[in-house]
């Protein structure tokens, strides 16, 4: 898929050569309606075929040849397939990266879906969890192409909490006149500690 007719490889046993030496092969022209967008697929009798060669000129087929042509999916990768989230979020929060390459066409319609193991939940705790992460082609495009299963893994960050009551300022204190002089801390809302 995505390679344009001159890629075509050609197979077939020419017999009747009357010199061994001789310098004829099969070969063959293609139906206008296939090109380099057609889907993978098998496609009958597309192919006509002919002779090529130096001594073509000194043979004919004996009758018209057709063939059928195999358009064969092409070959994608992904590198860098993993995810992310924070703990505590659900599995549709995951971010994904990853790069798709191989793709033939800029318009193909191609992506990668991803499914997480059930293992994984909101409560599962934070840290990274390897090979959690499954990609699979999806897209209209998706059945011009192979691509080998892909795993990755899943990084659960530690959420940031914040507090916007506390008041974060501290005030020390020593209280003079009394032989243990007692050390009070203060922090704004939160409790006193004497010392």
């Amino acid at each position: 898929y995505g390679d344009d007719n001159s890629n075509i490889a050609y197979t077939g046993t020419l017999t009747g050569k009357k010199l061994s030496d001789d310098d004829v092969a099969l070969s063959g022209t293609v139906g206008s309606g296939i090109g380099s967008h057609s889907n993978a697929a098998s496609y009958n009798g597309v192919l006509q075929g002919d002779l090529s060669g130096a001594s073509a000129g000194n043979y004919t087929l004996a009758a018209p040849v057709t063939g059928n042509l195999t358009i064969s999916q092409a070959q994608l990768s992904v590198t860098g397939y993993g995810g992310s989230r924070t703990y505590g979020d659900t599995n549709d929060k995951i971010m994904y990266t990853g790069t798709l390459n191989g793709k033939k066409f800029a318009d193909d319609d191609i992506a990668v879906s991803s499914s997480v193991s059930s293992a994984i939940t909101k409560d599962t705790q934070a840290g990274m969890y390897a090979n959690v992460l499954t990609g699979n082609l999806t897209g209209s495009a998706a059945a011009n192409y192979i691509m080998a299963p892909i795993m990755g893994n899943l990084n659960i960050n530690h959420p940031v909490i914040t507090n916007s009551d506390y008041n974060s300022a501290i005030t020390w204190s020593v209280r003079q006149g009394r032989p243990d002089q007692h050390l009070l801390i203060t922090t704004g809302n939160m409790p006193a500690y004497r010392g």
